[in-house]
């Protein structure tokens, strides 16, 4: 079975939308929702083909991500990027302040001694 996709599938979704279909989704797969919550997801995908369309590729990429290892995606997930952010500007603060001073060390002249006799 092939599914033959438009080029009006692949156009740029809303944001706004986009979100909206996120946020239906996670409700409904989290097992909280309600048959009020439900039936309202329902009727917003009635309402416009764009909320349809934002809802199946919302459907579409949580399907991809069930397939990554739940290891893998955990650790992903986990990952601590302010650590590598603050580790990546100190080390660009440090080079900011010992390249000039080092290029002052190395071009400061150095006194003449007497010479002995």
């Amino acid at each position: 079975m092939s599914i033959t996709v438009s080029s009006s599938d692949r156009a740029p979704l809303e944001r706004r939308v986009a979100r909206r279909a996120a946020h239906w989704l996670m409700l409904l797969h989290c097992g909280d929702a309600t048959p009020a919550d439900i039936d309202a997801c329902r009727r917003w995908r009635a309402a416009s083909p764009e909320h349809e369309r934002a809802w199946q590729r919302a459907e579409s990429v949580q399907q991809k991500f069930g397939t990554v290892a739940a290891g893998l995606a955990m650790r992903t997930l986990g990952r601590d990027r302010r650590h590598a952010r603050r580790a990546g500007i100190q080390t660009l603060l440090l080079l900011m302040t010992a390249a000039p001073a080092g290029y002052v060390v190395w071009r400061r002249p150095v006194p003449a001694r007497p010479a002995r006799c």
